[in-house]
Formats: structure tokens, sequence, C-alpha cells
């Protein structure tokens, strides 16, 4: 702003603006004294509450524990994603933010009072020491673990960095037992669980389960392994992912599109949070065609990222309205290692389209979208609202290319899908690890036979093997002596038990790539984004 000064009038002008800024000092300095006695006031009501209870409740107190669920009141009360963690929580969320955790790198199931390796991580201390999957954990540092609690195996595991645990292991399939020394180290906790090519197509998979602290380098590092096989495309699964730091979902986006576009941008009370950032340019993938899958778990960055992708054409979106969730948390960490967060701003995608969803009762279109829309547009919008049953006017935008896009909180899907639901006997199969059980029996007969006949080619396995019955007989009679059955079940999901099967057998002998290729050549979902994307390809050109 420029001022043009009149040197007549200046002096009389200066005193008034000294005077005006003055009394706004004044006031101002009366308002934070005012603020600091009702704080002052609110704690040492809390204080006398707590001495008073302590003193004069009816039964014992535990005061850390009716402290932190006045915590929790006290945020939840401002709105759904400000909260208290607790220290296990802190640590936890933590952990998963950062991208790594300190541990030997193993997961573990309990089957019957038997602890078993699930899973080891690449390159960790469990791997380097040559631990498998359905290797059996008999003892912890001469701990026997036979019947004991999934926690207090935890706790067993975990330890500083650089301390020692020792072992005691029964290897899968032989049964020889090893006694195996390792040192804690930092583990990597990879954001993206999934990076492949689907099968029969140049198109990457990458699913990811938040966004870390190093998920960018984690998304360079995949597109820096496949560049050279003339990639058609790319599908980011962010189904279930409750977001994260949004710094690296943004560089993420920067290496999708060219310099000079908005990203987001955010309002705050507070000026100092009210930003708004711009791409740089020299992206890896500007023009690779994409398509985002997200359901209504999918929420905050992961919306961002699908907002900002409809926004510029970039592609398509498929599934469901996600979570809305568009606010930015700052977390404040206290002195006996418990911690807060606080919304402070909310943010937008480049069109102006607002992600946070308050509560709301009921959604129509504006009326004034029909004017710009033609009717096979119009019943497509109206189909995907009346899917999601709920409703408020939403606004109306659109793309770089004119394509409409509807706000009014969450991000709409280009293509709506419908979550595909497993049966009750399915849904327990997996998680009290019948599948698991039973693939361990049966390639404690097979697993040299397999290996023979495939010659370690996972391809062929995915293409060639095949769930006979005589397999799923033997699975019945596990889960049955477990008193777990339903034929009536068993017949309606017939086919996701012998994918689900097949899958785990992959997983033990070509890798958890083979058992994602198979679970994928089976997701509608997966299968609806691969038969769109030549019309992804084009919006964006």
């Amino acid at each position: 702003m420029i001022f043009n000064i009149n040197k007549k009038n200046f002096g009389k002008k200066l005193t008034a603006i000294i005077v005006v800024l003055l009394i706004n000092n004044f006031l101002y300095s009366q308002n934070a004294d005012s603020i600091r006695k009702k704080i002052q006031l609110n704690s040492e009501k809390f204080k006398y509450m707590l001495e008073t209870i302590f003193d004069n409740y009816v039964d014992s107190v535990d005061l850390d524990k009716i402290s932190e669920q006045s915590f929790k009141t006290l945020l939840n009360s401002l709105d759904k994603n400000s909260y208290y963690f607790n220290k296990e929580q802190l640590y936890n969320r933590q952990i998963t933010a950062q991208g790594y955790e300190v541990g030997v790198g193993i997961d573990i199931r309990v089957i019957d009072q038997n602890v078993f390796v699930y899973s080891v991580v690449e390159k960790s201390p469990a791997d380097l020491k040559g631990i498998k999957p359905y290797d059996k954990i008999l003892e912890i540092d001469s701990t026997n673990l036979q019947g004991k609690d999934f926690g207090y195996i935890l706790t067993l595991l975990k330890g500083e960095k650089n301390s020692s645990v020792k072992l005691k292991i029964e290897k899968a399939f032989s049964g020889e037992l090893q006694e195996i020394n390792l040192i804690r180290d930092d583990v990597p906790v990879s954001s993206i669980n999934v990076s492949l090519i689907l099968p029969n197509t140049k198109i990457i998979y990458i699913s990811s389960r938040n966004f870390s602290k190093i998920s960018h380098s984690e998304f360079r590092k995949i597109i820096e392994k496949y560049k050279k096989q003339k990639i058609k495309g790319i599908i980011f699964d962010l189904r279930d992912n409750p977001g994260g730091y949004l710094d690296q979902v943004s560089a993420i986006i920067d290496d999708l599109l060219d310099s000079g576009k908005t990203i987001w941008y955010t309002n705050a009370r507070n000026d100092a949070y009210k930003q708004k950032l711009l791409t740089s340019g020299g992206g890896i993938c500007e023009t690779t065609p994409l398509i985002i899958i997200m359901n209504k778990k999918s929420a905050s960055a992961c919306e961002l990222f699908a907002g900002v992708v409809q926004d510029y054409d970039r592609g398509f979106v498929i599934g469901q309205r996600s979570f809305g969730k568009g606010s930015i948390q700052l977390l404040w960490n206290m002195i006996d290692s418990t911690g807060f967060q606080v919304s402070v701003a909310e943010y937008f995608t480049p069109l102006g389209r607002k992600i946070d969803i308050k509560n709301i009762d009921s959604i129509t279109i504006d009326p004034t979208a029909k004017l710009n829309l033609d009717d096979t547009t119009f019943s497509k919008i109206n189909e995907i609202v009346n899917q999601v049953g709920i409703g408020s006017k939403l606004p109306v935008y659109h793309s770089s290319h004119g394509r409409t896009l509807l706000g009014g909180g969450g991000i709409f899907p280009d293509f709506t899908m419908e979550e595909e639901h497993y049966t009750l006997l399915t849904s327990i199969l997996l998680q009290r690890n019948i599948i698991f059980e039973y693939v361990y029996e049966y390639l404690s007969t097979n697993k040299n036979l397999i290996e023979k006949q495939y010659q370690l080619n996972a391809d062929k396995f995915i293409n060639d093997f095949d769930v006979t019955d005589k397999m799923l007989f033997n699975l019945k009679n596990i889960s049955y002596k477990k008193n777990i059955w339903n034929e009536e079940m068993f017949l309606t999901d017939k086919e996701k038990i012998k994918y689900f099967v097949k899958a785990e057998i992959a997983r033990i002998i070509f890798g958890s790539n083979a058992y994602y290729s198979i679970l994928i050549t089976n997701d509608k979902w997966i299968q609806k984004a691969i038969e769109i994307f030549p019309e992804s390809t084009i919006i964006y050109k």
C-alpha cells in the first residue's frame, strides 16, 4: 500500500495514529489480562476439585485417570480432531509418524497358545539373522511363551536401541531348534505397504496406510525402481488411510504437477497459520495418468491429494465419499511425555473446495447447478448424492477442463463403488488366523513340492495354482474343531476363501508382492481403476 503524505496535516495525522495505536494496545492488554485471569481462575477451580475429590470421595480415586478423562473431554468439546494423548498413545503416534521404531522387526500371531512369526521387516535385525514367517518363538530371554498374553509378549520384544534379546526358535517346516541373539535397532515402518506393477499392465499400484515423515522419499524410490519399464500410469490406493503429514503429501503432489499451481491454501483465526502452497515444477511424474482409490475412512491429507487430482484433471477418483477431515492439527508435548493436539486451520483444494465436514443432517444439490449441467451429468451427481444419503446444499465447481465437481465437505468420487462385504465366517477365518494355521499345516507337507513344481516362478503360480476342494475340506476340519463353521456362509464366500488361502501360500513361498497380486486380481475396486485408465489418460490432455 502507498501513502500520499500532505506535510501540512502530517503532524496531526501522526498524532491521531499514535493515539489510536495506544488505545488499541491498551484494549488488547486489558483483554489479554482478562483472558489470563480466566485461565488462572479455571486452573485453580480444577485444582480445588481434584483436591476435594481426593480427600472426600467415598471410594479410592485414581487422580491420573480422572484428570486424563477431563483433558479428553476438554479437547473433544472443541472439535472431533482435537484430543489428548496419554504416554502410550503419544508414543505410538510418534512411531507411526516418524517412519521407524526400535525393535527387532517381526510381527507375531498367537495361535493355540503358540507364538508364530507372521512377517519380518526387510533388513531388520530379525531378517539379517534369518528369521522367517511361520517360525515358532518358544522363548524370549529364557521366558517360556506357552500360554502367554499377546501384550506381554510384545513387552518382552521391546527394549532400548542397541540392547540385546535372545530368542529360542523352532524353524518352520523343519523343526530345527535355534537360539538367536538380536540387537534391537531402528526398524523402518513403511507408510507404503504395497508397491508393484499390476499383472498384465504397465500400471504402478501403490497402497498407502498413512503419510509419515518418509512417505515422499518412499514414493520417489518406487518411481525410480520402475521408471525403466515405460510406465503407463499410477494407481494410489488410499482406502482406510487416515492422513498424516501434510508436507509429505504436498511433496508427492508437487511431483505430479507442473510449476506455479496452487496445491492448497488455509484459513485460520491466527494469521500465523494462514498459508498457501504452490508447486515448484520439475516433478518426476508431471504427465503420468493417475487414479485415486478412496473410501469413507480416507481422511485428511489423502482427501486433499484426491481433491487436487480432480481440480486439475490429473485423473479420476473412484470409491466412496471420503471422511471429511480438512483441518490441520498441531501437537504440543508436555513434561510427563503426554501431549495434545489442537485444530489450528482449515485447508481447501485449489478450486476452493472445503474438505472439512461438520455435523450435517441432509444434503441436496444447489439448484443453480442445473443451469450449467446437461441432464446426464446432473443425473450422475444426483446419483452420488443419493448414495451418500446425507444432506444441505452442495456447491458445484468446475475443474481445469470444465468437469463438474462437488464441494460441501469430503471428496466425492468420479465413479462410486459399493463396499465389498464378506460373510461373518470369512471374517473370523481371517481375524482368528485360521487360514494362517491351515496354510502352515498344508506347507508342512507340500512346500517342497510347490517349490519344485513352480521353480520360484510367482507368475506361474498365480496363473496356474488352484485351491482344491480337498484343501478346503481340510481347512473346514481345522475350523470345525474350534466350533467355527457355517456351511451356508462358506458356500457364499467359497471363491473368496480360496483366494485368501492361495494368497497366503504365495506370501510364504514367493513373498508379499505375490500375495498382494492375488488379492488385487480379485479386488473389484482395483479392477475398475484398471478399466477406466484410458479415460483418465484422455481428461488430462
